[in-house]
């Protein structure tokens, strides 16, 4: 037999080399690291879109206990001023918070997944507002209807007036 006689075996089949444990494991590496990053991501969007603890009731009146005798809620001013000052507070603490979290975006350099992520959940937002928007503007007008129907004079009056005005 000839040197230059084809292999019998030879198929024209090339095969790949079986990937070593080093390409493994740095496939592994790269997915455990992407996980990480969009948890970290999402922990941002959490913290960047906490709503103001000033917006419940419960925790003005909480934060002024904390700070206040209970005689002086015998006085209605004295009231309104604790919950104003515990407002205030509030909303300094979600204004610190928020430009922390955007600070600790920039320095991991999350800043762009972080605002992506934000926009894509304003997005889908806006798109349930729409929604729900859609959905009721028949009742809405309806209800509308009703009132003009109900009121018919003074309706009259409101829109003479809104046109002498223009």
């Amino acid at each position: 037999m000839s040197s230059t006689a084809p292999n019998p075996f030879d198929d024209g089949i090339t095969l790949q080399p079986i990937a070593n444990s080093s390409n493994i494991t740095k496939q592994k590496a790269d997915r455990r690291a992407e996980r990480r990053r969009q948890e970290a991501v999402s922990r941002l969007v959490v913290d960047a879109t906490r709503p103001p603890d000033f917006l419940l009731e419960e925790t003005t009146i909480a934060a002024a206990d904390k700070d206040r005798k209970v005689d002086e809620y015998s006085n209605l001013h004295a009231l309104e001023t604790i919950k104003l000052e515990a407002k205030l507070r509030s909303q300094q603490h979600s204004t610190l918070l928020l430009a922390s979290t955007v600070a600790s975006s920039i320095e991991r350099g999350l800043d762009r997944e972080l605002h992506t992520e934000l926009l894509k959940q304003s997005k889908d937002a806006q798109r349930v507002i729409s929604k729900i928007c859609h959905d009721h503007s028949e009742d809405f007008l309806e209800s509308v209807g009703k009132v003009v129907a109900a009121l018919c004079g003074p309706c009259e009056e409101v829109k003479s007036s809104l046109n002498e005005v223009r």
